[in-house]
This record gives structure tokens, sequence and C-alpha cells, in this order.
């Protein structure tokens, strides 16, 4: 029970902690590099400063193999921090890799080394925040938030749907799947998928 209610207090103080990180210090834009300002756009037409970034908010909840939580906030200039924490899932002794991808699994990013995870004997992570500048929510159509899962070919050969059916086991590979949007936060255990969460505003 203790145990319990410490691993949702952190997770609360971890959402506490990444949406203060979405909210501007002051009114000079942050940058989307560590040296570099974030000067306001502005649009050569209409000679006027275009709309900034919008402030949001995202996780990945995990409940699967793995138990945690990453909370992805994005600031005016459209630099995006994750912030988390997992309780349980993965093992001192084994490689992992994170990544963001669509909700097919088609990787968009590789995020490993900007998590850098640190992990426990105990199969927990140590409770993490990093900042993926060449990653925005929502601010522009490369945003993962708005990641696009084009229809398969309308050439994709389906054949009869049986429990050996490739096709009919990948929803993503039959041409009858409806165009999706989103993405998905995965890690790979030894070089294989091994856990997935979607990606959520809220």
């Amino acid at each position: 029970m203790l145990k319990n209610f410490t691993s949702w207090a952190i997770l609360c103080l971890l959402i506490s902690m990444a949406a203060a990180l979405a909210v501007p210090e002051n009114l000079s834009l942050v940058a989307r590099t560590e040296t570099s300002s974030c000067p306001q756009k502005r649009s050569p037409l209409a000679k006027r400063h275009e709309e900034k970034c919008p402030c949001a908010v995202a996780t990945a909840i995990f409940n699967n193999k793995f138990k945690g939580i990453t909370v992805y906030t994005q600031d005016e200039c459209g630099t995006t921090t994750a912030t988390g924490y997992f309780s349980s899932g993965f093992s001192p002794d084994k490689q992992y890799c994170a990544f963001i991808t669509d909700d097919c699994g088609k990787i968009l990013h590789n995020i490993t080394d900007a998590l850098n995870l640190q992990i426990n004997q105990d199969g927990s992570v140590t409770p993490f925040t990093s900042k993926l500048y060449d990653i925005n929510l929502n601010c522009d159509e490369d945003g993962i938030l708005l990641a696009y899962t084009p229809k398969p070919a309308e050439n994709t050969t389906v054949s009869k749907r049986t429990e050996d059916d490739y096709y009919y086991k990948d929803p993503c590979a039959s041409k009858y799947r409806k165009r999706a949007q989103g993405s998905q936060m995965a890690f790979y255990e030894n070089g294989g998928p091994s856990g997935t969460a979607n990606i959520n505003l809220i």
C-alpha cells in the first residue's frame, strides 16, 4: 500500500513539474537549441508577428510490461521537455531503446540518448527530465501529435481472414485500414519491441 501511494505521489509530482515547465519564465522565448535565442517569427508578407506555439501537455501512460508515465510539455518555441518515472518493467542487465513512433510502429524519433534512463536493480527507472529540442507536440506539421499514418496502397493483397493471415493480424497492413493520426512512445528491449503507450494531449 505504501509503495503504491509513493508511486502515485511521484507521478503527480512529475505531472506538476512538467506542467510548470510548459509555462514560459518570462516574455523572452526560450531557444529550441541550448545556445541560440528564439525570436518571434515574422510573416514576410503581412509583416506581422506570427502566432507562437501553443503551450501543451501530453502523457504516455504505460500499464503493460512497463509501469509508469512520461509527460511531454511544449513551450512557446516548440521545445518539448520529457519528464517521467517508471516503477517496474526494466532489467538492469538488458539494453533498452526509447522511440516515438506513429500508431503503426514506424519510428519517427529516437529519444534513447536524450532520456538517458537510469535503471535500478528493482526494475524501476530513476525519475528523469530532458529537453527534446528537435521534437514538438503540435507546433507545426511535424508535431508528433499530428503524425499521420497513411492507408496502405490500393494494391495491397488481402487473403482470407484466418488465424494465420498476416493481414488479418496486422490491421496496419490492410487496405481497409483508415488513415490515422497520432503517435506512441515505444521501448525496445535487446533490439525488439517490448512495450508501447499512446501519447495523448491533456
